[in-house]
């Protein structure tokens, strides 16, 4: 009976394997056509891009063989790099003969310049003088706050950086802070005939009222309005467009399948020191040429973030401060339920509140607990970092900070709560000094926020720590 009982189990869980495998299998064979979308644009795909003479685009053939491809506008677009994946950037270009219809969706892999205003994608039905007319439909567009939106008529839906999702999440008002210089996303639009909701690396804006889409057969412009005016700013990579709404499976998906040029994806949390974007040259971002796995940056960090404890009956947008709070919908939400192969590692690293009224225990415990939490929500590996010195007003933190660095880094202390490394910033001979900030002005902002210099100087420091895990 023992024996019978073995093989009984063992035929079970060979067809589980089985199972598994033809999932694996199924999902390796996906592409966007798979979707019957109305447009696919991928300019990682070397066949479908026809160069002039001078290196500039003529033209971005459709590969979902409806023939809508992608031809330049009056300025010719450009090559450029989206962290190492192939994309495009400058001029314009337009692609005709898109189907009428109330539903319409935009997924895209995109860069943001927060200094610029204009469209990403712009819908520009045959009838249309301007944007802004009854038949016009903006998927993505940047407005002069800095706020990447959708547009229709006087209804907008708001993605502000981080980590407001929405200008509300559940009906209540979030911090609402710029998107950083030159962040890399990816970005989706879906209008369903009645609300138009965005998406920002999977993660949904609140949606707004939209009840119409396009009235007549119509032509798509990519990087600029219509009449090539009020340019994106930032690069395009691979563009999906659907004339339905698809299913949260598929979005899912598309956004697994925009992630296929990277082994990793590193999601950074924590407050204004890992926020600095690139332009500004913030240590997260200077550290991606250097790591030895091709990377995804997903930074949701936020100015003025920390680790205080709140529930739902908190005050609100103080709440949403605290990354452990928002940490079920803004981070833990990041972790897709088929990995794809792909490892998911969060750095975080928070310093705000340290030299508070709090007891330095308490802190640390709920460091560890926020480790311990990320791990149990699927993130693969999770780094943080020792803090440093800071100068600004009734916020002089060094004692508290040496308690700090000691209590993480003692032995066994991360390997207990789930912190695979820790990039030890303070032990820096020039940012990791008492008053870095005061002894050291050329390598800090003021006296908390790394200058250029400084983040050049941390850089280092986390990708050592990065390619060691």
């Amino acid at each position: 009976m023992t024996d019978r009982v073995s093989q009984i189990t063992a035929l079970a869980q060979s067809l589980s394997d089985d199972l598994e495998q033809q999932k694996a299998l199924v999902a390796q064979l996906w592409t966007p056509r798979s979707l019957n979308p109305v447009a696919w644009y991928d300019p990682s795909n070397a066949a479908s891009l026809h160069l002039d003479a001078n290196g500039a685009l003529d033209r971005v053939d459709d590969l979902s063989g409806n023939g809508r491809h992608k031809y330049a506008g009056t300025t010719k677009p450009a090559m450029s790099s989206l962290l190492g994946s192939p994309s495009i950037s400058g001029g314009w270009m337009k692609a005709t003969g898109f189907p009428v219809g109330s539903a319409f969706s935009v997924f895209c892999l995109a860069s943001i310049k927060r200094t610029a205003f204009g469209q990403l994608v712009a819908f520009k039905a045959d009838s249309d003088a301007g944007d802004w007319v009854a038949t016009s439909c903006e998927p993505l567009c940047m407005d002069s706050t800095m706020n990447l939106q959708g547009n229709k008529g006087g209804n907008k839906s708001s993605v502000y950086g981080q980590p407001v999702v929405g200008g509300t999440h559940g009906g209540i008002a979030q911090l609402n802070q710029p998107l950083m210089d030159d962040m890399v996303m990816r970005l989706g639009s879906v209008f369903d005939n009645g609300t138009h909701t965005l998406y920002m690396d999977g993660v949904a804006s609140d949606a707004v009222t939209y009840s119409s889409g396009a009235n007549s057969p119509g032509t798509l412009t990519f990087l600029a309005r219509g009449d090539g005016t009020y340019p994106w700013g930032g690069a395009l990579g691979e563009t999906i467009i659907l004339d339905r709404v698809p299913t949260a499976d598929e979005r899912e998906r598309i956004d697994a399948w925009l992630a296929r040029h990277w082994d990793r994806i590193l999601v950074v949390e924590g407050d204004s020191l890992p926020h600095a974007g690139p332009t500004f040259g913030g240590y997260a971002y200077a550290a991606l040429p250097n790591l030895t796995k091709s990377t995804y940056l997903l930074n949701l960090a936020v100015g003025g973030s920390n680790l205080n404890s709140y529930d739902a009956s908190g005050p609100a947008p103080q709440r949403f401060g605290s990354v452990a709070y928002r940490a079920p919908f803004w981070r833990d939400v990041r972790i897709p339920k088929n990995k794809g192969g792909k490892e998911y590692v969060l750095y975080f690293a928070v310093t705000n509140n340290l030299g508070g009224s709090g007891t330095m225990d308490a802190y640390v415990e709920a460091t560890g607990q926020y480790a311990i939490a990320a791990k149990a929500a699927g993130f693969d590996k999770v780094v943080t970092s020792t803090v440093l010195s800071r100068t600004d007003v009734g916020q002089a933190n060094d004692t508290k900070r040496h308690a700090y660095n000691s209590a993480i880094t003692a032995p066994g202390w991360a390997a207990a709560h789930g912190i695979d490394a820790i990039a030890d910033f303070a032990a820096h001979p020039i940012m990791g000094v008492d008053a870095a900030p005061t002894l050291h002005p050329e390598m800090f902002n003021d006296g908390v926020h790394p200058s250029p210099l400084g983040n050049g100087e941390l850089a280092p420091i986390l990708w050592t720590t990065l390619n060691s895990i």
